[in-house]
């Protein structure tokens, strides 16, 4: 009876222990095969698929032209298309003072990267908040059937504006939503400087940083505050005045 109750319990444990590790490995696979389809997609779109310049991108070169890097945050100066986006601003100076009107290169490889830096952000705060992991690949692979019909309308230079948002936004969450919930102040703090930069590469981030992180701690309030509860209030202050100062850039963009 012992031998047979040791054998069953042995077989209890082996075979979560061999699940996991049947599911580690199928997640090291499929991290691998979306990490090299990324590279393949920056590869392509920086070499054969570049797009020609546009109306919209003269008007962003012109502007770098004819203006200097402090009127990129002046809300009046700054103003491109009717829009105060001071990172897109400062992007676009950049790209036109380095890279020129010339060299597309660059400008597909900052437009490219900042998609799919954005993307994989997003897969990864999925799988953070879900807990699982192919939720990763799934938002992933998500993403690009919503987009695909319009794939060759992104990747023009003017909407590098959107590539800085979601890239921002996206680990914005990431970080923001580790750092609240595990009382990490280190990630809070980075999560909130990515949301002052999503907030200044375009309107809508206003909203997509703060409803998430608001939004979560109110779900999940009782946990949050008996974790961070438990920590200095050096800390506990360091972390509301990060959210502050991304309220305060927030309403200063807002009302420029």
């Amino acid at each position: 009876p012992n031998t047979c109750r040791n054998l069953k319990r042995n077989i209890a444990h082996s075979v979560p222990k061999k699940k996991f590790i049947q599911d580690t490995q199928l997640k090291r696979k499929f991290d691998i095969f979306f990490l090299v389809a990324g590279i393949a997609i920056l590869a392509l779109f920086t070499t054969r698929y570049r797009m020609p310049f546009r109306l919209d991108d003269v008007l962003l070169m012109l502007w770098a032209k004819t203006n200097s890097i402090a009127s990129v945050f002046d809300p009046i100066k700054g103003q491109m298309i009717n829009s105060f986006r001071p990172v897109f601003t400062l992007a676009a100076f950049l790209l036109s003072r380095l890279a020129g009107w010339d060299h597309p290169f660059w400008w597909h490889l900052m437009l490219g990267l900042s998609l799919l830096a954005g993307i994989t952000f997003m897969g990864l705060t999925a799988r953070y908040l879900i807990q699982r992991w192919y939720a990763l690949e799934i938002s992933i692979a998500l993403y690009w059937i919503a987009f695909l019909p319009i794939l060759n309308i992104f990747f023009w230079y003017s909407d590098l504006t959107f590539g800085l948002e979601i890239a921002f936004t996206a680990s914005a969450w990431y970080f923001g939503l580790r750092g609240l919930y595990e009382s990490r102040l280190g990630y809070w703090l980075f999560g909130m400087m990515l949301g002052a930069l999503a907030v200044l590469s375009k309107e809508p981030a206003f909203v997509l940083v703060h409803v998430v992180l608001i939004g979560s701690f109110l779900l999940d309030r009782h946990s949050i505050v008996e974790k961070w509860g438990r920590s200095s209030n050096i800390r506990r202050i360091f972390a509301i005045a990060g959210y502050a100062l991304v309220c305060v850039i927030t309403i200063w963009v807002a009302f420029a």
